[in-house]
Formats: C-alpha cells, sequence, structure tokens
C-alpha cells in the first residue's frame, strides 16, 4: 500500500504543502520576521500571506474619513510614522510598496491618507493601480487571491446579493475562520471555506505568534461585544 504523507511534511529544502508548493527556508526566515514588525496582526497576516504566494498583491493603506475639510489638516503628519514604519517593514525583507498620498471628497465627507500598495514585483502593484482606475473588479479579486469561484459569482450582474445561508456563518464560526476570511463567499462556499480553512492551517504551522495573536485579537473584540 502507498505510504500517505500528511498534509504537512519537512524535507530537506523546505515544507510541501498539500497543493504540492513549497514553502522555503528563505519564506519561513521572512515570516520569522514578519512575526516582530510593529504592526497589527492583520496587517502581519496579509504579508504572510504574500510570502505564501497566497495572494500577488497587498493594500494596508492607511487612511479616515472625516465630516469636514478641517479635520483633515493633521491626519497625514499624525499618521506619517505609522506609514514609514510600514513601508521600512516590507522593504526589508524585500517586498516592493507603491505609497501615495490621497484626498477625496464627497458630498458628505472628506477621505484622506496614504495608499500603500505591496507586491513582490512593481508591476503587481502597478497592475492593482489600473484595475482600481478601471474599476475592474475582476481584476482586483484576482490579485488579492481570492477563489476563482467567489470572484466570478460577485462579478456577476445577475447573482442574488442576498445569497447567504445561514450554514455559511455556522461553518465560519464552528471551523474559527472569521480572522483569515477575506472575500464574500459564493454559492461555492463549502470549497472556498475549505481553502480558507487550509490557510489557517498554513498560519499555525509557519506563524504561530501571529496565529495566537490573531485568536487573543478576536477574543478581545468579543469580550467588548
Amino acid at each position: 500500500m502507498e505510504q500517505k504523507l500528511p498534509i504537512y511534511y519537512i524535507n530537506q529544502s523546505g515544507s510541501h504543502l498539500e497543493d504540492g508548493n513549497v514553502v522555503s527556508i528563505e519564506q519561513k526566515e521572512k515570516i520569522k520576521k514578519i512575526e516582530q514588525f510593529a504592526i497589527s496582526p492583520g496587517s502581519k497576516l496579509s504579508l504572510v500571506f504574500l510570502i505564501l504566494d497566497k495572494r500577488k498583491v497587498s493594500d494596508l493603506s492607511i487612511w479616515s474619513r472625516f465630516g469636514t475639510e478641517r479635520e483633515t489638516e493633521n491626519f497625514i503628519a499624525d499618521s506619517k510614522g505609522e506609514m514609514q514604519l510600514l513601508v521600512d517593514s516590507c522593504r526589508s525583507i524585500g517586498l516592493e510598496v507603491s505609497v501615495e498620498q490621497f484626498k477625496e471628497q464627497t458630498k458628505n465627507s472628506f477621505s484622506i491618507g496614504w495608499e500603500i500598495l505591496i507586491a513582490k514585483s512593481k508591476n503587481l502593484t502597478e497592475e492593482l493601480k489600473r484595475a482600481y482606475k478601471d474599476g475592474d473588479e475582476r481584476g482586483i479579486g484576482t490579485l488579492f487571491g481570492y477563489p476563482s469561484t467567489a470572484v466570478a459569482w460577485f462579478c456577476d450582474p445577475n447573482r442574488d446579493i442576498r445569497y447567504k445561508p445561514k450554514e455559511i456563518d455556522e461553518t465560519i464560526a464552528q471551523e474559527g475562520l472569521e480572522r483569515f476570511l477575506n472575500f464574500r463567499p459564493s454559492p461555492h462556499w463549502r470549497e472556498e471555506l475549505d481553502e480558507v480553512k487550509n490557510q489557517r492551517g498554513l498560519i499555525k504551522t509557519y506563524a504561530p505568534i501571529l496565529f495566537q495573536e490573531l485568536l487573543d485579537e478576536e477574543k478581545s473584540q468579543r469580550e467588548r461585544h
């Protein structure tokens, strides 16, 4: 009988994943560095998924919305240190970072901040900029690593926007997927949530410090509510 390997096993070159990909020693070292960054757990999670090639680009923009223009005056100065820390952290592990300051006005509010796009190459950050500019939702979803079924459903103009069976929320809660889900599940939600569960397992295996931070953050949020 053929011996079945566990989902995660180790060899000399790195760790093999269930899908056949390999987590190299270099990737492991970068993940350890990310765990030590002085940024939010959510931002760390996005960077780890970049390193593991589970998404092509991350958008970690820092921004806020205000009711009057006067309220925006100090935000850029106050947030510059946070922005620079994030940028320096990403560049320290070889990631490409695009930073642009923006300010937008709508009828009732002003949005201001830093657009911070992160990827392994400048071509990918530029591709996301174009997708944003063109309103290319399919391209955006693909770059962010959303399941192809979820992207196709979201882009379907005939979809039922109210679609959300109670089993989806029940599965998310039972499997502890809240902090790892960053897209809206489609009618193929079982397969999509299986992939989220797999990614949760990757974080638990290769970024255990971050995994605990995410659990602690989620627990704290539940207690506040």
